[in-house]
This record gives structure tokens, C-alpha cells and sequence, in this order.
């Protein structure tokens, strides 16, 4: 039987093509498993969400646009940070990995690893708990101690069953993550309804009234200081002529008398 040299040699330029590139895949294979196993042996290591976004894109991209993403960087963190001296204690809140025994820290805003732990230890803290850590006090917005005394929290809700519906990572609360509960009909009634709007209307027009008010108070003090300018310059004028008078008296009384 004859030997077809041509589908002989077409064989061997496709194994030619394959091989080098089957070598290329398994050794990036192998390189990123070596690192990711390096990265679960050292659980104590922070990679940042450089690392996260491998896998979970999506979240990252989500978590970016959230006030966590910018603790840090956020112009008014820090100006308030510098008007009260760089306190290291600042950090515990607005960094990932803090080290309160250093003031060091791995990573700048509250990122993935700060509620799911450090590299691929990946054991998140869902709890209200961990929000009330840094959402308390004079500084923390929503703060834990307004939800403890709500029937949420003595319900058994925890700040992520709302704030994470369908574990979103904008934070932003749906109305869908509250239908997860409230379903009773009688929850929500016509007549709540329209009293919850009522009870709106009344505060819009609350404040368009403080707002109102505002102006007309900060137009009179404009007016008032226009006013108290305007009477200091007559004053001021009045000084001027009346010792240039006097002067000139006291003047014309010494040329007499010297006469």
C-alpha cells in the first residue's frame, strides 16, 4: 500500500501548531493553580480586589460604584481625616486589613475581603454586627443602634437582607427584597399607603418652607449688613467733616488771637 507523504506532512504541521500551544495552556494552568494554592495556604494574606475580580467580575464592578469602594479616597474622609490630626483609629473603617497594633494596612476602602476575609479564606461575615463595627457612633451612616431598637432587628433581619438582595454588592435596597416578607396584604393597605404619601407631602412641603424661610433670612441679614455699611461710611463721613471743623476753627482762633 502506498504511503501519502502529503497527509503525512499535514499531520505533523497540526501537531506542530498543537503541541506548543497545549504546552502554553498547561504551564499557565499550573502557574495559576501554584498560585492560588500559595494564596490558600496563606490565609493571613491580602490580595486586594485585583484578585477577587478573576472570578467575580461582576461583583467587583458593582462593589466600585459604592460609597465602600471610595471610603478611603472620598474628599471629605479626608478632610475630615486631616481636621482631626490623621488618627490611625480613622482607619479601622475606611481601609482592609487594618493592624490596630501598627496603624498599617493592606488595602485602601472597605473591599471584598474585609467581609469575606482575608485572600481565598472566603468565610463572610453576614452578620449585623459586622456593619455596627463601623456604622455606629457620630460618624457611621445607618447606624446599628437606630436598627437595634427597629422590629426588623427583633425580627432576626440582618442589614444584608435587605442591603444585599440577592447578594448584590451595590448595597441599594429593591422593592422586591422587601416583598421577601412583607406579603400579607393587609401590611401595606390602601389607607398606609396614602398615609405614607401624606405624611411625604407634609415633609416636602416642610421643607420648602424651612428652605423658603432661609432665603428670606439670609436676604435680610444681606440687606441688614448692606444697610449697617451704608451707616458706618455716613458716620464715618460725618467724624471726617466734623473734624476737619474743628480744625479749621481752632485754626482761624489762633490767627486771631496771634493778630
Amino acid at each position: 500500500m502506498a504511503h501519502d507523504s502529503t497527509d503525512s506532512g499535514s499531520k505533523v504541521g497540526i501537531l506542530r501548531a498543537i503541541v506548543p500551544m497545549a504546552i502554553l495552556v498547561l504551564g499557565s494552568t499550573l502557574l495559576s493553580l501554584s498560585y492560588f494554592t500559595a494564596i490558600a495556604a496563606d490565609g493571613d494574606s491580602y490580595e486586594g480586589y485585583e484578585f477577587c475580580i478573576v472570578c467575580h467580575s461582576e461583583k467587583v464592578e458593582e462593589w466600585k460604584e459604592t460609597p465602600h469602594a471610595k471610603a478611603y479616597s472620598d474628599p471629605i474622609f479626608q478632610e475630615e481625616w486631616e481636621k482631626r490630626g490623621f488618627l490611625i483609629e480613622c482607619l479601622e473603617c475606611h481601609t482592609t486589613g487594618y493592624d490596630s497594633d501598627t496603624g498599617d494596612f493592606a488595602v485602601e476602602g472597605v473591599q471584598c475581603e474585609y467581609c469575606h476575609g482575608p485572600g481565598m479564606t472566603m468565610d463572610v461575615d453576614d452578620t449585623a454586627e459586622l456593619c455596627g463595627q463601623c456604622h455606629t457612633g457620630d460618624f457611621g451612616k445607618n447606624k446599628i443602634e437606630n436598627f437595634s431598637l427597629g422590629i426588623h432587628f427583633s425580627s432576626n433581619v440582618e442589614c444584608n437582607d435587605c442591603h444585599m438582595y440577592k447578594e448584590s454588592h451595590t448595597w441599594e435596597i429593591e422593592s422586591k427584597a422587601c416583598a421577601e416578607c412583607h406579603t400579607d396584604r393587609t401590611i401595606h393597605t390602601r389607607r398606609t399607603i396614602l398615609d405614607l404619601q401624606e405624611e411625604a407631602l407634609e415633609d416636602k412641603d416642610a421643607l420648602e418652607q424651612l428652605t423658603a424661610a432661609n432665603l428670606e433670612l439670609e436676604s435680610a441679614l444681606s440687606e441688614r449688613s448692606e444697610r449697617s455699611g451704608i451707616a458706618n461710611m455716613v458716620t464715618l463721613g460725618g467724624a471726617f467733616v466734623i473734624a476737619t471743623l474743628a480744625i479749621i476753627v481752632v485754626f482761624s482762633y489762633l490767627r486771631v488771637k496771634n493778630a
